[in-house]
């Protein structure tokens, strides 16, 4: 088996992730040129191809107080949306797809938040339960609870 230079600049065995990493960046050179040129098809699979990558940057950024409000799914819909109409400025950027896409994920999130958070009428924290002696599911009488019944 071939040895390769790690990233941590040590010597190790070549890996089977090491030649997927190597077609995943051909995939997207690929699609960074498609892109380029204005193929919204080569958005679309790019997009489909980090779908998993970005659900999770969603999942970690995306406040709590929000999670109840807006899906995962739905932030992703807004930014392949706004993608795809801005897909003619990332022909002017030298990046590549997911880290545009990344990008566009983060405006996304940070619009929401402003939008949700610091809303007024729609502020998500001037919300309060409709029962008010329900304990919060953080707590221990929250728990003892659910255990009597």
């Amino acid at each position: 088996m071939p040895i390769v230079l790690g990233q941590d600049r040590t010597l190790r065995k070549l890996q089977v992730s090491d030649i997927e990493e190597t077609q995943e960046s051909e995939d997207e050179q690929q699609f960074g040129s498609a892109m380029r040129a204005g193929d919204a098809a080569a958005l679309g699979e790019a997009f489909e191809q980090y779908r998993n990558r970005l659900r999770r940057i969603v999942r970690f950024r995306l406040d709590y107080r929000l999670a109840g409000r807006i899906s995962e799914s739905d932030v992703l819909q807004e930014v392949y949306i706004a993608a795809a109409k801005r897909l003619d400025y990332f022909g002017q950027k030298d990046m590549s797809p997911f880290l545009w896409l990344r990008l566009m994920v983060g405006q996304q999130l940070i619009d929401l938040h402003r939008q949700h958070l610091k809303a007024g009428k729609r502020d998500a924290k001037r919300e309060i339960s409709l029962d008010a002696r329900a304990p919060s599911l953080h707590t221990s009488v929250a728990n003892a609870a659910q255990l009597v019944g």
